[in-house]
Parts: structure tokens; C-alpha cells; sequence
């Protein structure tokens, strides 16, 4: 039942929020100059590994030295990142992971392996 729900909620979602996905992406692209979604490894249950897409809020290659956790006032944020990041926005492409089932709508927070690791 939990599956059956984070399918239907996630498809309608998808649809509703079209129109926001759109808006956010060409923002992205006319304000950034970069790639619009950015993907990153995750650990989901049972040890399974995955990419977790969202849109990009940080300038392209932030991470150049691996990991590192980003902090309120972090300089690799851009200015229309701040605003995503502020109102979610840069997580609506989440709604496709769960879709396909590599997460769920009520769960445990999916981990970026070097985390997990630490």
C-alpha cells in the first residue's frame, strides 16, 4: 500500500508541479549557464546504491577536493540557489526517484556513501 502511494502522489505531483519543474530549470540555465539537474550516489535500503537528482544549487563543480557538507552562508551556493534551497524547490526532482521507487515519500533519509562511511 505504502509503494501503491508513493507512486500515485509522486506521478501527481510530477504533473501538478510541471509548470514550477520548467520555470526553475530555464532559471537555472539562463542564470547559470551549467547543467539544470545534478545527481549524487546515495544509500538507500537495505545498502542499495542510487543517484538522487535535484536541481543544481551550487556552482558547477563544488566539490573538486570530494565531499564536503555545505553549511548556511557556503560561497558555492548561487543566488537562485539560496532561493531553492529556501522554499525546497531544488528537491522537486526527488519526486522521479520515489516515482521509480529508489525512495519513498515517509522514510529514513537516503545518505551520500562518504557519510556513512565517516
Amino acid at each position: 500500500m505504502k509503494r501503491l502511494t508513493d507512486i500515485l502522489i509522486s506521478f501527481w505531483a510530477m504533473v501538478i508541479l510541471l509548470p514550477v519543474v520548467l520555470i526553475v530549470a530555464i532559471n537555472i540555465l539562463v542564470n547559470d549557464k551549467g547543467p539544470v539537474i545534478y545527481k549524487q550516489k546515495r544509500v538507500g535500503k537495505d545498502g542499495k546504491l542510487f543517484y538522487i537528482y535535484k536541481f543544481r544549487s551550487m556552482v558547477v563543480d563544488a566539490e573538486p577536493n570530494g565531499p564536503q557538507l555545505s553549511s548556511d552562508d557556503d560561497i558555492r551556493v548561487t543566488r537562485l540557489g539560496r532561493t531553492l534551497r529556501k522554499w525546497r524547490l531544488d528537491e522537486l526532482p526527488q519526486l522521479w526517484n520515489i516515482f521509480i521507487g529508489d525512495m519513498s515519500l515517509v522514510g529514513p533519509r537516503a545518505e551520500r556513501l562518504f557519510l556513512l562511511n565517516k
